[in-house]
Formats: C-alpha cells, sequence, structure tokens
C-alpha cells in the first residue's frame, strides 16, 4: 500500500463530520477586546453600568390591565410575555409601574451575561435597583457569568430613576427583599442602603430638577466607587437609563449634565434596553504626575443587534 493511500486514510479516520446534528468546536471567547481597555482578565478595577432590558410596559398601552383582566388571573396577551410572574404583595396592581421583563429582555440579559463571562471578566459586588425589571436583569446575568461564588444582590433604593417622572402618582410598590428571596433571588438581605426605601418615597416631591436625581445619585456612585477601589475585578450595576448617564458623569469627573426632564426621558434612546457601559480605573504611567481616574471605554463589550435595533452606547454631551 502507498504512503499516499495511507495518509488518506488516516485523515479519514480524523476528520470530524459536520452536519445537521453536529458543530464546529467554539472558541472559548469573543473577539479581542477593543484596545480601548487594557485587559480582558479580572486583575484590572472595573465597574459595569447596565440599563435594564427590555419590560412589559412596552408591549403594549395598559399591559396590566389586559393581562390581569379575568379575575386577576395573570394570562398571555402577547407571546413576548413572560410565563409566569412572581408572588407579591399587592398584586396585580403592583405590576402597574413594576412591570418585569419580557421574553427578549430576559434573553438579552442572559447574552450579556455570557459576553462578561466569554471575557473571563469577573464581579464581587452587585448593586442593583429595586425595580423589579432590574432585579431580574441582575439575575440572569449572574446566572450566566460561571462565578465560583455567586455574589448577593444589594438592592439600592438610591439607583431608582428620576422621581420626576413620578411626581402625579406615587413610587411603586416594590417587592420587599424578603419576597425577592422567596422569589428565588440572590438577594443580600442584610445590605445597608445609601438611600433607605422611606428615604427615598420622602423624595418624591423634592426632585424637582435633574440637578437633585443627580445629588441623589452622587451619595450612592461615591459608595460604589469606594467599594470598587477595594479590590481588584468589577462592580456590577444594573439600574435605569438616567440614572446610567448620572453615574457615568459623576464617575468620570465630567462637568456637564442634562439640563431638562426632557433630556432625562430621551436617555433611553443614548442608553437602550440591555445595553453596557464599562468604567475602568486608569493608573497613569510613572512618567506621568496625572491621579489615577476612572475611564469610560466604549467597545469594551460588543453590543446587541438584532430586527435594525443595537443595544449601542451613545453617551449625550450638554456641554
Amino acid at each position: 500500500m502507498s504512503s499516499a493511500t495511507t495518509s488518506q486514510k488516516n485523515a479519514s479516520k480524523t476528520k470530524k463530520k459536520v452536519g445537521p446534528n453536529m458543530s464546529l468546536p467554539l472558541r472559548p471567547a469573543l473577539m479581542p477586546l477593543s484596545s480601548r481597555i487594557d485587559d480582558e482578565r479580572s486583575t484590572a478595577k472595573r465597574i459595569y453600568l447596565v440599563r435594564n432590558g427590555e419590560c412589559c410596559d412596552r408591549l403594549m398601552p395598559c399591559w396590566r390591565m389586559r393581562a390581569f383582566a379575568e379575575h386577576n388571573t395573570y394570562r398571555l396577551i402577547d407571546l413576548n410575555q413572560p410565563l409566569r410572574v412572581p408572588i407579591r404583595a399587592g398584586a396585580p396592581d403592583a405590576f402597574l409601574n413594576d412591570s418585569p421583563l419580557t421574553q427578549v429582555g430576559s434573553f438579552t440579559s442572559l447574552l450579556l451575561g455570557r459576553a462578561l463571562a466569554m471575557r473571563q471578566l469577573t464581579v464581587h459586588t452587585v448593586y442593583c435597583s429595586p425595580a423589579l425589571r432590574c432585579i431580574q436583569e441582575t439575575e440572569y446575568m449572574i446566572s450566566m457569568m460561571n462565578l465560583k461564588k455567586t455574589p448577593r444582590i444589594y438592592v439600592e433604593p438610591g439607583l431608582f430613576e428620576p422621581l420626576m417622572f413620578y411626581w402625579q402618582d406615587r413610587i411603586p410598590l416594590f417587592m420587599t427583599n424578603q419576597e425577592l428571596i422567596n422569589a428565588g433571588f440572590h438577594v443580600d438581605d442584610e445590605y445597608v442602603p445609601v438611600i433607605s426605601m422611606d428615604a427615598l418615597r420622602k423624595k418624591l416631591f423634592e426632585e424637582k430638577h435633574p440637578d437633585d436625581s443627580f445629588n441623589r445619585i452622587t451619595a450612592v456612585a461615591d459608595s460604589i466607587v469606594e467599594c470598587a477601589n477595594e479590590r481588584s475585578g468589577g462592580v456590577l450595576v444594573v439600574t435605569h437609563a438616567p440614572s446610567v448617564d448620572l453615574l457615568l458623569r459623576r464617575i468620570t469627573g465630567r462637568s456637564d449634565s442634562p439640563r431638562t426632564i426632557g433630556d432625562l426621558y430621551r436617555m433611553g434612546l443614548n442608553y437602550p434596553f440591555g445595553s453596557s457601559a464599562v468604567l475602568e480605573y486608569e493608573q497613569p504611567s510613572v512618567t506621568k504626575k496625572a491621579k489615577p481616574k476612572w475611564v469610560y471605554k466604549p467597545g469594551a463589550l460588543p453590543p446587541l443587534t438584532c430586527a435594525q435595533a443595537s443595544t449601542m452606547v451613545e453617551v449625550p454631551d450638554f456641554s
């Protein structure tokens, strides 16, 4: 038998079949990070600012009224609804201003968590707005990150969106920590928030200008930075579009800020559902006398594009 024939037989034995039930090997990482981020590993100090995914309020007007129309029994009126909703006090009215994620919102949350895992980026502390959609986003992300130890979620009322959006109504009746734990969420019941729920309610009629919301967010931002400075790795913060923007400006030291309530409303266009903004603690070289600072790293995580919609962040300039 010729050597050519022998090599062909050996090649046929080692060649993998590719068909409907077979898949090509997948690299355990995404494409290299943007050149504007220093390291793919978890050695750097980072803060991941994430907006919640799509929620049921965006499905249709009066979603809650139609979904619970028959004797307050939850039913599907759209295939994008979650199959079930958590048990909570005040239901179903409690879902009116505090709706859950849609199926699409849950899926994008899983993809974002997987992106962090494939980058080998770790998280040691998690802060979250008390809104149900934010807590669900956080839980789904953490479930995909393959962390050695699952961090408990710090539910921080101070991260809630601007209260000017609710001046004609009351603040949503959020789920309590015990209700969240009963529903399976990894909430830290011992966390002492920077701004308590009672303090947040008192601010309902006090926040009349974007600066008032910025001042509230500032207190929380300073606490997050203090936590991020203590150790290497990442701090995950899941909140709303205006809160993401105000946190980014405070932590990176930007001097410009939103001027009107219209500016805050339009933040949803700049920070789409499921979008993320990565901040990194940048140490200057030994030849420079500049102080270390937190820097926004655009492109650190790839956006999600679907049906001509994208989660690409565009930080607005108000200077």
